[in-house]
């Protein structure tokens, strides 16, 4: 979505190959003191040192720096401002005041969340109720002053005052250490969020309970992600280390000194320690009541160890980067490569409290069982390229995934296509997570009840409608079955935007649904979704050869630019037209054969950076994931692995504004990851890869379900690029698909690469 509109074994420290070789290094962020990457500078030892949290922090990466445990309910992480502007990440790189430290944000998405229950040290005098950007209380830092790890951020503000978090799945816990003498106060702002209203920021309603002297509780109630309808709770508990010596609570703009309980829109309390030096706050979250937020607070964090609660974070991050292990290329590419894999696993969120309640669709509270109930799921990002990574190295946790988004479907009788929390967004165009199960399905996480999944596609496929608050599943659906595709008007309560797009979407779904029901025996939902699927050839244009929009009539718009956004979403003709990935033989016989598509795509690639409508690939966006690999299916393989190089090394880097474009929740990350290794999951449902060249001399790929997978590349002159042979099992393999049955439990791809195209692999 661009921006224009836990169960972890404990395992040993896991090490890269040849690691040792690496001390010392240290890779600057373009444009940013060299400082601002110290805390890489001394020896890469373990994993952990390879991940860079402030990659993708400037421009549209919009991701976060702060403090996470994988797939964490809490994300704690600095909320900076510039002219009292919100970030969608929470943070921006170029902004020198943070307002606030939230403990829920999302990484990588278009349009401002979460940023909730902000907690701000500070030594000045509590006068005012704090405005939602955290002024008068706001304070300036420098980057340099930053340091941050997988599960921790540490910075020291211009203030004095040293702030150091760490996160569990379901808690915090910070260390404020306040300059000497100098007054300590912590303001908890229950009543501050990122887009919690109409156009403005704040939680919609919010409550503080003040408990004795050491203990504030409460909830907050925020939402409308995007200026939509979605609305969620979340309860807190915190404590802290020592007695409050002053409370000051606030409801709107009136401080109430006396008062233990307040409400309202903008809630919140400000507690004193005198001149204490060093001040420590832990604590749990739920979304589900108070008294679940002090459990998991009392499970997860029982005592004041901050050298535990990060040891413990650190192994579980240790534990999900280890599974795949990369040795050979640039420090600079291992750079990219493990914090790419870091962002792709801050997303979904574990939703469930350790006693395994959650709160559902329905607003009841549900038992999860022996499972861990997630959330926050973008399906027309993720469904791409990141579900199937996340189900092949962590099959298990997927597999909670997708039964969650059962879950939700049951409780509000419909799938979800964009949640966050306990409700649905409808954001953005498709019926995406039908794509995302039957991918996760594919590439093996199938611990979920997969006859449930079948029965709920085949019924947001097949039954049109408004559902209760709003939410249809598939917009225009009617008007797909009538004439099979979506005409560029329709009826205004069933609008979907982008048209032509919105076909393509709805194709690729139901590709993704006749594979889920061909695994699954039913014959029947196989065929006719599998023609269903085929329906995008309605809106090829057979002049101008592009996918365009159509009119209800039957007939093409007269007046038709190819590089307009009308009838897209986030994209121009000459972008979505080879958004068929299920379908790539009828696409390219339409367009006159593999010659006349490889010259179709060349002109694209000219650019890497483009935008919506431009003539050019948007590497940044998720409508071209594909684009690169077309080459693969068309006789020119060599050209795949010369654009995906040029990609991975032009619009991914080890700088503040590293990454392409929105990360979308890690959609974009799971791009490269899967690029760096040379597999690529190009169509929808079906369990294999369009094959590159990999980025690293060996990589080791361990599945938490015991599968292996090994790449070994050898090269007369690294850094080759181009591929002249490819053994699978020692055998020699002339195809650029890669289907998984040819894999066994434990395989080895070993790839020789050179330095010119090898015309006659691959094709």
């Amino acid at each position: 979505m661009a921006v224009i509109r836990s169960r972890f074994r404990p395992v040993a420290a896991m090490l890269l190959f040849g690691s040792p070789a690496l001390a010392g290094c240290a890779i600057p962020l373009a444009g940013a003191p060299v400082q601002a990457a110290a805390h890489h500078a001394a020896a890469r030892t373990s994993l952990l040192d390879y991940v860079h949290p402030l990659i993708g922090t400037s421009g549209d990466g919009n991701v976060f720096p702060g403090a996470s445990a994988p797939f964490g309910m809490v994300q704690w992480s600095p909320d900076t401002s510039a002219g009292g502007l919100s970030r969608p990440g929470g943070y921006a790189y170029g902004d020198r005041i943070i307002t606030g430290f939230s403990v829920t944000h999302l990484s990588g998405a278009g349009c401002v969340a979460f940023g909730n229950l902000p907690i701000m040290p500070t030594t000045r005098p509590f006068r005012a109720a704090p405005q939602n950007n955290g002024s008068p209380y706001s304070d300036r830092f420098l980057h340099t002053d930053e340091h941050m790890a997988p599960g921790s951020y540490n910075v020291r503000l211009a203030s004095g005052i040293g702030v150091r978090l760490s996160a569990t799945s379901r808690t915090g816990y910070g260390v404020f250490s306040f300059p000497r003498g100098s007054s300590a106060t912590v303001i908890v702002n229950a009543g501050g969020a990122a887009g919690g209203r109409l156009n403005t920021d704040g939680a919609l309603d919010s409550r503080v309970n003040v408990v004795g002297r050491e203990e504030i509780s409460g909830w907050t109630t925020s939402g409308h992600f995007c200026h939509l309808g979605n609305r969620y709770r979340l309860y807190f508990d915190l404590r802290f280390d020592r007695p409050f010596s002053r409370i000051v609570t606030w409801q709107g703009t009136t401080l109430k000194s006396v008062a233990r309980r307040v409400g309202g829109p903008r809630a919140g309390v400000a507690v004193t320690f005198g001149h204490r030096q060093t001040v420590r706050v832990k604590f749990g979250l739920s979304y589900v009541s108070v008294r679940n937020a002090q459990l998991n607070l009392r499970t997860e964090i029982a005592n004041w160890n901050d050298a535990a609660v990060r040891a413990r974070t650190q192994v579980g991050w240790l534990n999900v980067l280890g599974r795949i292990r990369v040795s050979g290329g640039s420090v600079a590419n291992q750079l990219t490569f493990y914090t790419a894999l870091y962002h792709a696993l801050l997303h979904p969120n574990i939703f469930s409290d350790v006693n395994g309640q959650y709160l559902g669709f329905d607003h009841r509270i549900h038992p999860a069982g022996n499972r861990v109930q997630y959330a926050n799921y973008s399906g027309w990002d993720i469904y791409r390229s990141e579900v199937q990574l996340l189900a092949w190295l962590l099959p298990h946790e997927t597999s909670d995934m997708m039964q969650s988004l059962l879950n939700d479907a049951q409780q509000q009788g419909w799938l979800p296509k964009w949640p966050v929390a306990n409700a649905e967004t409808g954001e953005m165009n498709g019926d995406s997570i039908d794509a995302v199960i039957a991918n996760a399905y594919a590439f093996g996480a199938r611990s979920f009840d997969a006859p449930a999944a079948l029965r709920f596609m085949l019924k947001g496929a097949t039954h049109a409608g408004v559902r209760p608050a709003g939410y249809v599943e598939r917009p225009g659906l009617l008007d797909y079955l009538r004439l099979g595709y979506i005409p560029g008007y329709n009826p205004p309560a069933l609008h979907p935007y982008g048209a032509a797009a919105t076909t393509l979407e709805y194709n690729i779904d139901d590709y993704a649904i006749a594979q889920m029901a061909k695994s699954l025996g039913n014959a029947v939902a196989y065929r006719t979704f599998l023609t269903r699927s085929h329906s995008w050839r309605n809106l090829f244009n057979p002049v101008t050869k592009l996918v365009e929009p159509r009119m209800d009539s039957g007939a093409f718009p007269l007046s038709f630019s190819t590089t307009s956004m009308d009838g897209y979403v986030e994209g121009n003709a000459l972008q979505y037209t080879w958004m068929v990935p299920h379908d790539l033989a009828a696409l390219v016989q339409r367009v006159g054969g593999p010659g006349q598509a490889v010259r179709r795509l060349d002109p694209l690639f000219r650019r890497l950076d483009g935008g919506p409508t431009d003539p050019y690939d948007w590497a940044g966006n998720e409508p071209g994931f594909t684009m690169p690999w077309i080459y693969d299916f068309v006789g020119a393989p060599w050209r795949t692995q010369a654009v995906v190089r040029q990609i991975e090394g032009n619009r991914y880097t080890t700088t503040v504004g590293g990454l392409p474009g929105n990360d979308d929740l890690g959609a974009i990350s799971s791009w490269y990851v899967w690029a760096a290794l040379g597999l690529y999951p190009e169509i929808p449902g079906v369990a294999g890869w369009a094959v590159t060249s990999p980025l690293f001399s060996r990589i080791s790929m361990q599945a938490e379900s015991g599968n292996r997978l090994e790449l070994d590349t050898r090269s007369t002159a690294p850094p080759a690029t181009y591929i002249q042979s490819l053994r699978v099992h020692g055998k020699p393999y002339n195809r650029a698909w890669l289907p998984m049955s040819a894999l066994a439990k434990s395989s080895t791809l070993t790839f020789d690469l050179g330095v010119r195209p090898n015309p006659h692999w691959g094709t």
